[in-house]
C-alpha cells in the first residue's frame, strides 16, 4: 500500500513484460500525449521538430537523442493501434468504426465552431471568414500540411490522428480480406507509393495519411503476432537506428506525417518505420515504472482518443499567440501558462466525458433493471 501512494518506483515484475495486447501500451501511449502537447505548445515559441543546436556543439550533442523522436512518435502510436486490429466483414467494420468516429468528430468541429463565435464577439472581425478558416476544414477532414495551406486556412489539428487511424482500420480491413500475405503488403506498398508520390498536393480526408499509416498499422499486427516489444532490443540495433536518424536529420531529413513532410521521400518513411519499432520497443520496458505518476500518464494513455480531440479545440480555438504576447520580455512565463492551461483543459474535457459515460451506463442499467423487474412480476 506505501507503494502504491508513492509517486513513483520500479517493479521488477517479469510479467510487466510478457502481456500481448494493446492495453499493456497505456504507459507509452499518455507518455507520447504528454510530449505532444508539450511540443504544440512550445512550438508556438520555438519550433522544436526544427531545431538542431545551431553553433552550440554542446547542444547538438545533447539534442542528437532526440532524432528518434523526430521520426518515431507518430509511427509507434499507429503501430500500437495495430494491435486493435483484426479482420472482419467489411459491413461491420465500417459500421463499428463510423460508429465509434462521427459523435466525437461532431462534438470537436462543434467546439471549435464556439470558439470561433466567441472570438468573433471578442476580437470582431469576419464571422465568415473565420468559419471557412477554422471551420469547413472539419467537413473535408482537411489536413494536407501547414506549408501546403499559407494563411488560407487551418487544418484540423491534433484530431487528425483519430480521422487517420478511423478510416485507416476500415481500408487496412479491406487489405486484409485478400488471403495471401504478399497481396496484402503489396497493396499496402502501392498505396504509401501513392501517398508519396501525391505528398505535394493538398488533398482532402487525410488521404495520404490513411495511405501510409496503414501500413505502420499493419506492422503493429506484426510486432504483436511475433511478441516482438516482449523481446530485449540489442543495444547495437539502438545505436545503429540512432545513428541513421541522426546522420539523416543532419543532412536536412525530416519525416513529419501529419504535415506530409518527407523531404527525402522513401528513405525517410523507412526511417520512421525503423524508428518507430525501436522507440515501441524501449518504451515497453518503461512498463517498470509504477506510482502515482505512472498511473496518472496511464491513466493519459487509456484515454489517448479523448485527449486528442478535447487538446484540438484548446489548440486550434484559442489565440495562444495572441496570449503569448501579453507577456512581452517573459516568454517562459507565457510557455508556462499555455501547458499548463493546455494540459488542464485536457484532463477536466476527459475527466467530464468519464463521468458522462458512467452516468449514462449506469443510466441504461438501472433503466434495464426496472424493465427486468417488471416483466417478472
Amino acid at each position: 500500500m506505501k507503494e502504491k501512494r508513492r509517486l513513483l518506483w520500479v517493479d521488477k515484475d517479469p510479467s510487466l513484460y510478457s502481456s500481448n495486447y494493446i492495453g499493456m501500451f497505456d504507459l507509452t501511449k499518455g507518455l507520447i500525449m504528454v510530449e505532444i502537447i508539450l511540443s504544440h505548445c512550445i512550438n508556438d515559441y520555438l519550433n522544436l521538430l526544427l531545431y538542431d543546436g545551431g553553433d552550440n556543439i554542446l547542444v547538438q550533442l545533447l539534442l542528437s537523442p532526440l532524432t528518434l523522436l523526430r521520426y518515431g512518435p507518430v509511427p509507434m502510436l499507429f503501430m500500437i493501434c495495430g494491435y486493435g486490429v483484426r479482420r472482419q466483414r467489411i459491413k461491420k467494420c465500417i459500421k463499428n468504426h463510423i460508429k465509434i468516429f462521427l459523435f466525437p468528430y461532431l462534438c470537436v468541429m462543434i467546439g471549435v465552431m464556439i470558439f470561433v463565435f466567441i472570438k468573433w464577439g471578442l476580437f470582431g472581425g469576419s464571422l465568415v471568414g473565420r468559419l471557412v478558416q477554422q471551420v469547413l476544414p472539419f467537413l473535408f477532414g482537411f489536413h494536407p500540411g501547414a506549408h501546403l495551406l499559407g494563411d488560407s486556412l487551418e487544418q484540423i489539428g491534433p484530431v487528425w490522428f483519430v480521422f487517420t487511424y478511423i478510416f485507416g482500420s476500415i481500408y487496412l480491413n479491406f487489405v486484409l480480406q485478400a488471403k495471401q500475405s504478399w497481396v496484402q503488403v503489396f497493396i499496402l506498398a502501392a498505396g504509401t507509393a501513392v501517398a508519396l508520390i501525391l505528398v505535394g498536393l493538398p488533398l482532402p480526408f487525410c488521404l495520404q495519411q490513411i495511405l501510409i499509416c496503414s501500413g505502420f498499422m499493419y506492422v503493429g499486427m506484426a510486432l504483436k503476432r511475433e511478441k516482438v516489444p516482449q523481446q530485449k532490443l540489442p543495444l547495437y540495433i539502438v545505436l545503429i537506428i540512432y545513428l541513421i536518424c541522426t546522420v539523416s536529420t543532419e543532412l536536412g531529413g525530416l519525416a513529419e506525417i501529419g504535415n506530409n513532410v518527407y523531404r527525402f521521400g522513401g528513405i525517410d518513411l523507412i526511417l520512421a518505420y525503423l524508428a518507430g519499432v525501436v522507440l515501441l520497443c524501449l518504451h515497453q520496458r518503461l512498463n517498470v515504472l509504477q506510482g502515482v505518476i505512472a498511473d496518472g500518464l496511464r491513466w493519459i494513455g487509456r484515454h489517448m482518443m479523448w485527449f486528442c480531440c478535447v487538446h484540438t479545440i484548446s489548440y486550434l480555438a484559442v489565440p495562444w499567440k495572441k496570449i503569448g504576447a501579453y507577456f512581452g520580455n517573459y516568454p517562459l512565463i507565457g510557455l508556462l501558462v499555455e501547458i499548463l492551461t493546455s494540459f488542464a483543459f485536457a484532463i477536466l474535457g476527459c475527466i467530464l466525458i468519464e463521468v458522462g459515460i458512467k452516468k449514462r451506463i449506469a443510466k441504461k442499467r438501472a433503466s434495464r433493471k426496472d424493465i427486468i423487474s417488471r416483466y417478472g412480476d
